[in-house]
């Protein structure tokens, strides 16, 4: 398969309060979000496979590790829909 590089989330504020951090990344899959908990902790959400359901909390160690799980997890999702097609021979 030629390289294939899927393009990195896009990360807008949405702070529910001056005092913690919070941004989300809205995508077809649905939303990924990276915040600071009201604890001071980190952490944040990816979409449930079952679209039905709330999205899943993950708990990290920063804000810049919350938002590289969610991406991890969004790439996973994305490339586990491609195949690798054999080019036909040209004649």
């Amino acid at each position: 398969m030629s390289h294939i590089e899927v393009k990195a989330l896009e990360w807008k504020e949405a702070r529910f309060s001056e005092k913690y951090e919070r941004y989300v990344a809205y995508t077809i899959l649905g939303m990924y979000e990276a915040l600071e908990w009201s604890d001071g902790s980190y952490g944040g959400s990816i979409p449930a496979k079952d679209r039905e359901a709330h999205n899943e909390e993950f708990s990290a160690q920063s804000i810049d590790h919350a938002r590289a799980i969610a991406q991890s997890d969004f790439e996973m999702r994305i490339r586990s829909a491609l195949i690798e097609k054999q080019e036909e021979p040209r004649q």
